[in-house]
């Protein structure tokens, strides 16, 4: 939620960037906005070291208890949870719940932890290859407009920050619904309007329907927003331990990078932006597959349920 918060704040702050003049290039005078965008991050930063340093100024809870003890675990408990929660997640660490962190990250790979990995890994690699990435940098050039049908600078800014907006507003509707209907419902129900609007993204941007191209992006981002960008983040968190959540994020960002840095290339190339398009609604279509066949759901589960019902999976591909 605050990623998504700190987007739609980056889009805001669009809207003081100086436009460049008919001939494109920047006005002359001196523009002093650029000590804003600068200033804006150091404060956020200083509040930071402030709650870390005064606020928050203990480890995890999971690890004093493996290293100190239970007893000392209780202070940082006490500052994370209300008091009618503090024992009961004091037992939890007690008992060993603590996600499975005293397993070094080659344990990561044994029989019983490779089942839950490889979920948290190609979870993450499908919410990359769906292409938010690519339809988010590429969207400010839908949002501008074809050549015969253009849009002001400042109209395009507003379009981006309306699909930023709606981005954060779906971390409330996820956030609402989660726990009732399943993690797994949200990822199929969600998988298969992402898969549509990213195939009528494609062919609206391949007329040139400029207008319809936009509603498109709009339509596809809150989709994903409400299914694909949250809840495999929340699935990594309750099927991988510390150490194999870490190795699903390095994926998960090894696959942005390659999404990103890939996108030029293939909008110069034969394939053309709109054939990405294309690449990523087949994507999510083997997503939505993988998902209905391996995925389990975890809605209601302990973290010892959610081990067995995962840790079988490469051997049981039944629903529990």
């Amino acid at each position: 939620m605050l990623i998504c918060f700190g987007l739609l704040t980056t889009a805001i702050f669009g809207f003081g960037i100086p436009k460049p003049g008919p001939d494109g290039r920047f006005p002359a005078e001196e523009n002093h906005f650029w000590r804003v965008m600068l200033g804006f991050p150091i404060v956020i930063c200083l509040i930071r070291s402030f709650f870390l340093l005064i606020r928050y100024k203990h480890e995890t809870p999971s690890f004093l208890a493996r290293k100190r003890g239970i007893e000392v675990a209780r202070m940082a408990v006490s500052e994370l949870y209300r008091d009618e929660f503090i024992n009961d997640e004091l037992g939890m660490l007690a008992s060993g719940g603590d996600g499975g962190d005293n397993a070094s990250f080659l344990d990561q790979f044994n029989d019983r932890n490779r089942g839950p990995l490889m979920v948290g890994i190609l979870l993450m690699i499908f919410q990359q290859i769906s292409g938010i990435n690519a339809v988010m940098f590429f969207s400010n050039k839908i949002f501008k407009g074809s050549a015969d049908q253009p849009v002001s600078e400042t109209t395009a800014t507003l379009y981006t920050t309306m699909t930023m907006l709606l981005n954060f507003g779906a971390c409330f509707i996820t956030s609402a619904i989660i726990d009732k209907a399943g993690r797994k419902i949200i990822l199929l129900v969600g998988g298969v309007f992402v898969t549509f609007f990213l195939a009528l993204l494609a062919l609206f941007n391949h007329r040139g329907e400029a207008d319809l191209a936009r509603y498109c992006v709009l339509a596809y981002v809150l989709a994903f927003a409400i299914s694909w960008g949250p809840v495999p983040w929340v699935m990594v968190g309750e099927v991988l331990s510390g150490k194999g959540g870490s190795i699903a994020t390095l994926v998960n960002w090894l696959f942005c990078i390659m999404v990103v840095q890939s996108l030029p290339y293939v909008e110069e190339s034969e394939i053309g932006i709109n054939g990405a398009f294309i690449f990523y609604m087949i994507c999510m279509v083997v997503a939505l597959l993988y998902t209905q066949l391996y995925v389990k759901e975890t809605k209601g589960l302990s973290k010892e349920q959610i081990n067995r019902i995962f840790s079988n999976l490469p051997k049981d591909l039944k629903e529990p």
